[in-house]
Parts: structure tokens; sequence; C-alpha cells
């Protein structure tokens, strides 16, 4: 048994504190509310989230962001507020209000923009999510455009998965979504993160059995549960997803929906695990199956009528971007924690924004 003591309280240091946080079970968490006015929105009871991987997105410097492409405000993270980026000769830091003409102008149009989706969407583990969650800086890039006066409403819930995104949205929440004009969906993760911290859990308890085969054999039950239980997570994405665009549909016939890409937040941690009947490689395991939600996503995309940001590759392409391997350089007691911090929550605003259909300006 000692020879398993080590691994033990290495298994006890990655799940006790930031695995239980991914639940949002025992803290008060930010759950979604309108941006910027503390405003709650329905409590979340579901099951542990995740992040996702991306792809092409505008990089980001650690000390210094672009604007996210030509017609997006700048960013500078180096400033004590990244998350209003300055308007073109204003001093760093400091935030250029509209004035009342504009607010008047005619030209100016108002839009509504509803953020759906998981703990991502919520702001998880963020300082201030009010104003450092993508959902926030996209209401800010938006109104640093001079043609749309933006107002955004986040409906993020932790925990939550594709199936309990859908029984909300069928049931009338988000209130505000009848009057958007852009929609943003971040769901998914948790379809297969749940199991996923599952299983390193009950890893961590089984070490406590004395008898290596009766351990074995439990470990390789609970590989095999763990499979089953991921591929059915894949499955119920892939049937909720229609009936979620449907039902978004159904509430904001006339709204832009982006659906995000899932990035991998394990990519830099290296953990693996000996479960006897196959080794659970963290990193490689959750490449693979956001890499299904994800192909599920883009499939569907064209059929659905849907816009694809491609957060994926965006978070492939940056380190420092997401809590596990903001410090993973070599150490393993770095944490499990999938969300993003400050700087991934700009990615995900950098690679959204190119996307959104802006009246009066040609978009991509």
């Amino acid at each position: 048994m000692k020879k398993h003591l080590p691994i033990l309280i290495l298994i006890a240091a990655l799940l006790l504190a930031p695995l239980a946080s991914c639940a949002g079970g025992n803290s008060p968490v930010e759950t979604g509310g309108e941006s910027g006015t503390g405003t709650a929105a329905e409590p979340s009871t579901q099951a542990p989230e995740t992040g996702a991987p991306e792809t092409g997105a505008p990089e980001t410097d650690a000390t210094e962001t672009d604007a996210p492409e030509t017609d997006a405000p700048e960013t500078d993270a180096s400033t004590d507020d990244t998350n209003t980026p300055p308007e073109s000769g204003s001093e760093p830091g400091t935030t250029a209000e509209p004035s009342d003409d504009v607010m008047s102008d005619p030209k100016i149009k108002e839009l509504t923009y509803v953020a759906l989706g998981d703990s991502i969407a919520a702001g998880y583990a963020l300082a201030n999510p009010e104003t450092e969650r993508f959902s926030a800086l996209l209401e800010k890039y938006l109104d640093k455009t001079g043609t749309i006066d933006c107002t955004s409403y986040n409906y993020g819930v932790n925990g939550q998965t594709s199936a309990e995104l859908l029984d909300s949205l069928k049931s009338g929440t988000a209130p505000e979504l009848e009057k958007a004009q852009l929609v943003t969906i971040s769901i998914g993760a948790n379809n297969v993160l749940a199991p996923s911290v599952e299983l390193l859990t009950q890893y961590s308890i089984n070490l406590l059995i004395e008898d290596a085969d009766a351990r074995a054999a439990a470990n390789a039950a609970l590989y095999n549960k763990f499979v089953t239980q991921t591929e059915d997570g894949i499955k119920q994405f892939a049937d909720d997803l229609p009936g979620i665009i449907a039902a978004v549909r159904n509430r904001a016939p006339d709204a832009q929906i982006i659906f995000e890409t899932i990035y991998n937040p394990y990519k830099t941690v290296p953990l693996k695990l000996d479960f006897g009947v196959a080794t659970f490689d963290i990193s490689e395991t959750a490449d693979k199956l956001v890499s299904r939600l994800n192909e599920i996503i883009v499939a569907n995309s064209d059929k659905l009528g849907y816009d694809v940001a491609d957060v994926y590759t965006a978070f492939s392409q940056e380190n420092d971007v997401v809590n596990a391997d903001a410090g993973s350089s070599g150490s393993l007691l770095t944490g499990l924690d999938p969300h993003p911090n400050a700087k991934g929550h700009r990615l995900i605003a950098d690679t959204i924004f190119p996307l959104i259909r802006i009246p009066g300006e040609e978009r991509p």
C-alpha cells in the first residue's frame, strides 16, 4: 500500500480543490443575468462543467492584445481595465463614454445580445465575471463600433449539459431571448466532463484497495463505465443540438446564432493513469472527446443555420488561457480547473467578434 501513497496524495491534490469547484455545488458562483447589472439568472444545480478547444482566432499576447479584426476595438492586457478596450486616442485604461448626441443618432442601432450555455458563458472562476467574461467584452466591442448600442444578457449556468440547456429553453428561461438579434451558445463540454471527473475521483479511491487483483478489477470496470458514459454524452449532444437551435429560433426567429466549438483544457497537463485495460492520458483523451463534439457542431452548421466560432483552434494556438494549463510547466500540482482565465475570455471574444453581422457593415 505504501507504494501507492504518493499517487493517492497527488490525485487528492488534483481533485479536491479544482474539480470540486467545477461542480459549482459548494461555493456561490456567478450564474448569469443582465451584463453589468448584477441581476441573477436561474440558479445552477447541474453537473460539473469544462471547457473546449477551438479553431482559428486572433493571437493574444500576455501583455498586449491586438484588436479582433481591423474594426474591433483595441485591447491592452497591461492596463487595469482590460475588459474595456479604449477608443483610439483615449488614455490607456479609460473608456470613452458615448455622448448623448451619439446615443440619439438615428444611425445607431440597438442590439440585444443573449449568451447561453455553461460555466464558460457564465464566467466561472473570473475575479469579475460581469466585466471579464467574453459576453461582456463583446458588448463593449459592439458599442465601440460606433453603429451599435448593445445590451447583453448572460444566462450561463454552471455545469449545464446540452440536455439541461434544451429543457431550460423549452421551459421559457432566458426571458430576454425574444428580443435578441444576437445569440451565442457555449454548451457540450459537460456532456463528457462529468464522467471524466467521476473517473479521476473514483480512481483515487480505488488506490485504497489493498488486494491488487480486486483493485485491478475495480479500475477496469471504472474505465469501461467511463467509456460508456462519454459515448452516451456525445450521442446526447448530437440528439439535443437540433432541438437547441430550434428552440432559440422559435423564440428569436431573426437572431444570428453563433455556436462555439469546445477547446481542450488539458492540452498541457501531463497526467497519465493506468487502468489495466487502458492507459488514461488526460490530454489525449480530452482532445479526442471535444473533437468529436466539434465535428457535430461544424457538420450541422449549414443545415441548422448557425455560425461557428472556432474556439478550439484559437486555444490550441495559445498557452496560459485556461486555469488548468496556466502554470503547468512540468508540475501536476497546478490543478485541473478547465475554465478560461481572463486572457482566455478575451480570446473567445476576439474569435466571436469577426463573425457578428453588424447593420450597415460588411462582415465575413
